[in-house]
């Protein structure tokens, strides 16, 4: 499913998990005076400074765990891949063989513990 979300501005995500009809209760914080989403953030949350909003359990997630997707990008960036290919099959070998080696150790640690 494709979503879009506002914050401060509009979001796009993709999930092949979520449906996008689940929300969480999160305490969120009102941005600054000078952000760019202020005004319509203004309105929501008035004179308080922190307030409970609901928000979809993709936005959770996200949040939850978008510092795994940047070590996995840092740690993909160090090693070059994209090189041209006669075998169509390479290219997609490649990038999974990266991200099950970066799995291995939390599974191995998963099933040990």
């Amino acid at each position: 499913m494709e979503f879009a979300w506002k914050d401060a501005t509009v979001v796009l995500f993709l999930s092949t998990i979520h449906n996008g009809q689940n929300y969480i209760a999160k305490l969120r914080k009102r941005p600054s005076t000078v952000s760019t989403g202020y005004r319509q953030t203004a309105k929501v949350f008035g004179d308080k400074a922190r307030k409970e909003l609901d928000i979809p359990d993709f936005i959770e997630k996200y949040n939850l765990f978008m510092c795994g997707v940047d070590v996995a990008d840092q740690l993909r960036s160090y090693y070059n891949t994209e090189r041209t290919h006669r075998k169509t099959w390479k290219p997609l070998f490649f990038p999974i063989r990266y991200s099950s080696w970066q799995l291995l150790p939390a599974v191995h640690l998963q099933d040990s513990g």
